[in-house]
């Protein structure tokens, strides 16, 4: 690296060459960029139109997808109650397992019930035609919000109990040994 700085500083036309090139190189890249803005395509109020439909279509995806991890839940709790029942058959005390599946269900619960009003949201439609078109645009983005949110509150609710489940049954084993 230290050889072909020498040579450049021996023959400053180089450098001066090699400077105009990486000048002209750099204007080339950047020039579009300070060009005026191309003309919008399309009308804006078509965009945001298409933005909320698909929006609107992203919303009832996570809902098909929750039900999902709801189901898988619903699943997990009834594993876990397996899980208890055998422990206490064999002389363990599971009352803190119980008592942390116990909150797992009642978690359980609220999310089922956040995705439900989501899903009441979503079915009603407001702001969107049966297609999922979109037909008012105050009424949609309420819609949109509002599942969204409710959307939010259900994978948290979840996630959190999921979470407290797995870690209380981490913290049973670890102080029961491995034999569980």
């Amino acid at each position: 690296m230290g050889s072909r700085r020498k040579i450049l500083m021996e023959k400053p036309w180089r450098l001066m060459v090699f400077g105009l090139l990486a000048g002209a190189i750099l204007f080339g890249a950047i020039s579009p960029a300070l060009a005026a803005p191309p003309a919008q395509e399309g009308d804006p109020a078509g965009r945001a139109a298409e933005r909320l439909e698909l929006l609107y279509k992203r919303e009832q995806n996570m809902l098909d997808g929750q039900s999902f991890q709801l189901e898988r839940a619903a699943n997990i709790a009834s594993r876990a109650a397996d899980l208890i029942a055998r422990l206490s058959g064999e002389g363990y005390d599971v009352s803190d397992l119980q008592a942390a599946l116990d909150a797992f269900e009642a978690s359980l619960a609220d999310a089922n019930a956040s995705h439900d009003t989501a899903a009441r949201i979503l079915a009603a439609h407001a702001g969107f035609d049966d297609s999922g078109a979109l037909t008012d645009r105050a009424a949609a983005i309420n819609t949109l919000r509002s599942a969204g949110q409710a959307l939010r509150d259900a994978h948290f609710t979840l996630a959190n109990a999921t979470v407290d489940l797995r870690r209380a049954i981490l913290d049973w084993r670890q102080a029961h040994g491995s034999q569980s």
